[in-house]
């Protein structure tokens, strides 16, 4: 096995990133099933690299879910 360049990126875990980034885990393991880059390594386990996500990140096309009437409108009786 070869020794990593010192220029070469760390591959990062999924809760690494996630802390890095002030992000649950859990946007994390969503990203990958939209698409985010990961590697597999020989043993199972996922990794990131930073500027892959960073990249990724910046061609995503995010979906928000529009308010419905009741989310937009104040409830009845809060006096506003």
């Amino acid at each position: 096995m070869k020794p990593l360049k010192s220029t070469e990126e760390k591959l990062l875990s999924g809760p690494t990133v996630a802390k890095a980034w002030d992000l649950d885990p859990a946007t994390i393991r969503r990203w990958r099933k939209e698409g985010a880059p990961f590697h597999v390594l020989g043993n199972g386990v996922i990794r990131y690299r930073l500027s892959e996500l960073l990249k990724w990140r910046a061609t995503r096309q995010v979906q928000h879910k529009p308010k419905t009437e009741a989310q937009s409108e104040p409830a009845k009786g809060t006096g506003e």
